[in-house]
């Protein structure tokens, strides 16, 4: 009966990497941190936008009418707006095999 002996260094005997596979594993790990950060800073953008949106400023919505054409793109930003009118039929238009 034979014994097995393990080395502590198990990888000893599959030789040194290739420079390119290191250089790749290098690359690849910069990529990934990269992409982790920018996740970060990404998640930091939604929830201001989020913040924004749901704040309540007291401002009006808008009730049959628009802003002025000329006013700052802010006035538009996350309001509520109040349309009536009437559903004409006739201009209705369905597709086939839309379910929504």
């Amino acid at each position: 009966m034979s014994r097995v002996q393990y080395s502590a260094r198990w990888w000893s005997g599959l030789g040194r990497p290739p420079l390119w596979a290191t250089l790749a594993t290098l690359a690849g790990l910069a990529v990934f941190v990269m992409l982790g950060t920018w996740q970060l800073e990404r998640a930091a953008e939604k929830a201001d936008l989020l913040a924004q949106a749901t704040r309540e400023d007291g401002v009006r919505p808008i009730v049959d009418a628009l802003p002025a054409p000329n006013a700052p793109p802010e006035t538009w930003l996350f309001r509520r707006v109040v349309l009536t009118g009437e559903y004409e039929t006739q201009r209705q238009v369905l597709l086939d095999n839309m379910p929504h």
